[in-house]
C-alpha cells in the first residue's frame, strides 16, 4: 500500500487470504489488490484557514508544488510522506504568527474523477496571541541580561514560535559553550485573559564539564589526524556545544565532504565526573571520480574531456592514494575551438598549519579568441590560502607562463557562410555572418559564379597584428573573500565578495609590465513559491607598470559579452573595436546582472535577466556613455552526477554602434558520463 500511495493511487486498497498449499506444510497467499483511480492533485483547498490568503499557505506546502507552467507539471501526486511534513508546516506557518492553537485537524484527498483529486487541509486556526510579557527562572550562575541581551518575544507583540525557539536557543548556547552540557532550558506557557500570554524560560542549569576523550570511529581510509585537525575542541578543554556543533559541520558537507554521515555523541568518562567524552561515527563515502564525456557551450562549441579526481588524496599512500586529505586533479580537454590539459594539487594542512598550499600545471589553446589570431598558454603557478574566518579566506598565488599570439591573419580571400546583407542605422551597409554573427564591410564581401560567398580580407588590423608574439609573464595575485552563501551550485542566500590585484613585471623575470584591480560580488535572496533573486556585478581596470610599453597586451585586457555577463551579446563582442569591427578590448570594464529564478520541474527552473555593461579603452575610465544592456529569459538544469545545462536568450535593449539590436543564444552544458 505504501508503494502505491507514494506513487499517487490515494484510495488503494489490499485484501489478502491464505489457502492450503498444494505441497504439504506450505500455505498459499492471495493478495487482492484494488487500485482505485490515481491521486494527481489539480488543487489544495484550505478549509478554515480565513486568517490567510491561499497562496500563503500554498507557499508553505510542497504538495502544491505547483510552477508558472502548470500544464507541464506532472508529478503534482498525492504523496503520504509529504501530506505530514505539510501539516507540520501549516501549523508552524500559524504558530509563528500567534496562532498558538492552531492544528490541522486531517487533510482529504476529495475526488473529482477517475485521475484527479483536490487535496482538502482541514485547519483550525485558534485565537491570535499576544505576549504580556518574558522571564526567566531557574539562572543561579549568570544574570538574565547576561543569558540574554534581547528577546526575541517581547510584550505586546504577537506570539511566535519561531521566535520563542530562539530564545530558547541562545539560553541553551550560552551555557553550553560554558561547558553547562546538560542544561536544559524548557518553556512555561501560561494563557491569560483577552488571549494574552505569560512565556517564562525555566533553566536548569546542571553541572560544567570538560572535555575527556575524542574518540573516533568508522574512517577505514581517511587518517584520524585528518579528522582531529578538523575539530575546534580538544582533550581537557572546556566543553562547549557551539564548537561541538561547528565541528561537526566542518566534517560535514561544511569543509570535507568526505562522510555521508557523522554523529558526535557525548558520553561518560573515565576520568572522573568532571569529563564528558565525544565518541565521533562516520560513515565513508566515495571521494574519487573518473570522467569521460562531452560538453558544448556557444563560446567554445563541442569539447571532449577525461578527468580523474580525488578530494581525499594522499600521494604517499600508494596503490589507493587515498586518505591524507589532499586534492588531485587532472583533466584533458580536446574540441573544435580548444586543448586544455590541468593537473593540480592542493595540500589543505601546509606543515600541520591551516594554511593550504597548491600547484597547477597547465595547457590551454585557444581558437575561438578571433576570427584573427588563436592564443597558447603554457605554465605553472603556486597557490596559498590562508582562513581568516569562518567566511573569510586570504589567497597568494605566483603564475609563471609563456603565452603566445599566433596564426594572425594576413589577408587574402576567404570563404564565408551565405549570410545576409543589411543596412545599418549606425553606419554603412553590413555583411553579417550568420555563424559567426560578424558583421563586415560590404563591399568586402561578394558572391562568386559557383554560387559561394567570400570575403576580401585584408588581414588583421595594425592593432591586432602588434600582438603576435610569445610573452613571458611572471605575475602575482593577491586575493580577499567573504562567501556565506549556503551552497555553492545553486545558492539561494547569502553573498560573496572577492577583491584581487595582481602584478606582472620584469623585476619578477617576465617581460609582461601589467597591474590590475578587480571587484566583484554576488548577492542571494529567498523568495516565496521557491524563487530566487540575485543580484551579480564586477568592476576591473587593468594598467600598465612601468617598463618599456604603455600598451596592456590583448590577453591581459577586459571583454564583456557571451552567457557569463551579457547575454544578449555575442561572446567577448561588447567593448573597442579595430578597423575591421573586431573586438580588441579594454582597460576598464564593468557589469551588473539581475535574475530572478522560479521552479518548473524538481531539477528545472526558469530565468528571467538584465544585464548592462560596458568595456572602455583606457585604464580607469569609468564612463558609462558607451553602456550596453540586455534582458532574456532561460532554463537551468541540475542534473545529478551529471552537470548543469544552461540555455539564454538574450535581447539587446541598449547597444553601441558596433553591435547590433538582435536577440542572442547562449547555451553552455557540461556532460559527464
Amino acid at each position: 500500500m505504501d508503494l502505491y500511495k507514494s506513487k499517487g493511487y490515494p484510495d488503494v486498497t489490499v485484501d489478502y487470504a491464505v489457502t492450503r498449499g498444494s505441497t504439504p506444510g506450505f500455505s498459499r497467499a492471495v493478495f487482492t489488490i484494488n487500485e482505485g483511480g490515481r491521486g494527481i492533485i489539480r488543487d489544495v483547498i484550505f478549509e478554515g484557514g480565513t486568517s490567510f490568503s491561499h497562496g500563503k499557505l500554498a507557499g508553505e506546502i510542497k504538495s502544491d508544488n505547483r510552477n508558472w507552467l502548470k500544464f507541464w507539471d506532472l508529478k503534482r501526486r498525492v504523496d503520504r510522506t509529504k501530506i505530514e511534513a505539510d501539516m507540520k508546516s501549516i501549523e508552524q506557518f500559524y504558530q509563528n504568527a500567534g496562532h498558538l492553537d492552531a492544528r490541522v485537524l486531517g487533510v482529504e484527498p476529495r475526488r473529482v474523477d477517475e485521475d484527479k483529486v483536490d487535496l482538502v487541509f482541514r485547519i483550525h486556526e485558534g485565537p491570535v496571541y499576544t505576549v504580556s510579557g518574558v522571564g526567566v527562572v531557574g539562572n543561579r550562575l549568570y544574570q538574565t541580561e547576561q543569558l540574554i541581551p534581547v528577546f526575541q518575544l517581547e510584550a505586546g507583540q504577537r506570539f511566535s514560535l519561531a521566535d520563542m525557539k530562539t530564545d530558547l536557543e541562545t539560553i541553551a548556547d550560552y551555557y553550553g559553550s560554558r561547558g553547562y552540557a546538560d542544561a536544559n532550558v524548557v518553556p512555561r506557557i501560561d494563557k491569560l485573559k483577552d488571549n494574552q500570554l505569560n512565556i517564562t524560560y525555566a533553566i536548569e542549569e546542571g553541572r560544567q564539564f570538560k572535555v575527556g576523550k575524542i574518540n573516533i570511529s568508522g574512517n577505514q581510509k581517511t587518517k584520524e589526524e585528518v579528522i582531529r585537525r578538523e575539530l575546534l575542541i580538544a582533550p581537557t578543554d572546556e566543553y562547549n556545544t557551539i564548537k561541538i556543533r561547528k565541528s561537526q559541520n566542518r566534517l560535514g558537507t561544511g569543509n570535507l565532504d568526505y562522510f555521508e554521515s557523522v554523529d558526535f555523541t557525548p558520553v561518560a568518562s573515565d576520568l572522573g565526573p568532571d569529563y564528558k567524552d565525544i565518541n565521533i561515527d562516520v560513515k565513508e563515502k566515495a571521494t574519487g571520480t573518473v570522467q569521460f564525456g562531452a560538453g558544448f557551450s556557444s563560446i567554445d562549441n563541442l569539447v571532449g574531456f577525461a578527468e580523474v579526481s580525488q578530494r581525499n588524496f594522499d600521494i604517499t599512500n600508494w596503490p589507493s592514494f587515498t586518505g591524507a586529505g589532499q586534492r588531485f586533479r587532472m583533466r584533458i580537454q580536446a574540441g573544435t575551438k580548444r586543448k586544455d590539459f590541468i593537473m593540480s594539487f592542493t595540500e589543505p594542512y601546509f606543515m600541520g598549519q591551516r594554511l593550504a598550499v597548491g600547484t597547477d600545471l597547465f595547457y590551454t589553446e585557444k581558437t575561438y579568441l578571433s576570427d584573427y589570431y588563436d592564443e597558447r598558454d603554457i605554465g605553472a603557478n603556486i597557490n596559498l590560502r590562508k582562513p581568516i574566518s569562518d567566511n573569510t579566506y586570504a589567497t597568494l598565488t605566483y603564475t609563471a607562463q609563456n603565452v603566445e599570439i599566433f596564426d594572425v591573419d594576413q589577408g587574402g580571400t576567404v570563404k564565408v557562410e551565405q549570410g545576409d546583407f543589411r543596412s545599418s542605422d549606425k553606419g554603412s551597409g553590413a555583411y553579417v555572418d550568420p555563424k559567426t554573427r560578424r558583421r563586415y564591410p560590404a563591399d568586402e564581401v561578394y558572391k562568386a559564379e559557383n554560387g559561394n560567398y567570400y570575403r576580401t580580407s585584408g588581414g588583421a588590423s595594425p592593432e591586432i597584428a602588434q600582438e603576435e608574439g610569445k610573452y613571458f609573464q611572471s605575475k602575482l595575485a593577491a586575493a580577499w573573500v567573504f562567501d556565506n552563501r549556503n551552497d555553492l551550485q545553486s545558492p539561494t542566500k547569502g553573498h560573496k565578495i572577492t577583491f584581487e590585484a595582481d602584478l606582472s613585471g620584469t623585476f619578477l623575470g617576465g617581460d609582461v609590465d601589467t597591474y590590475s584591480l578587480n571587484l566583484s560580488g554576488q548577492k542571494y535572496w529567498k523568495m516565496p513559491w521557491n524563487t530566487v533573486f540575485s543580484v551579480q556585478g564586477e568592476i576591473n581596470t587593468v594598467d600598465t607598470a612601468g617598463g618599456g610599453s604603455d600598451r596592456v597586451p590583448i590577453f591581459e585586457r577586459e571583454f564583456l559579452g557571451g552567457a557569463n555577463n551579457l547575454r544578449g551579446f555575442d561572446y567577448r563582442d561588447v567593448g573597442p573595436k579595430d578597423s575591421n569591427g573586431e573586438p580588441i578590448g579594454g582597460n576598464s570594464a564593468a557589469w551588473l546582472t539581475l535574475e530572478y529564478t522560479f521552479p518548473i520541474f524538481a531539477k528545472i527552473r526558469g530565468a528571467v535577466f538584465a544585464d548592462a555593461g560596458f568595456v572602455n579603452r583606457d585604464s580607469w575610465e569609468f564612463s558609462t556613455s558607451d553602456y550596453n544592456a540586455d534582458v532574456g529569459f532561460g532554463i537551468r538544469v541540475a542534473i545529478p552526477h551529471i552537470g548543469p545545462i544552461k540555455l539564454d536568450y538574450g535581447i539587446p535593449v541598449t547597444t553601441d554602434e558596433h553591435n547590433d539590436g538582435s536577440g542572442k543564444f547562449n547555451f553552455s552544458m557540461d556532460y559527464k558520463f
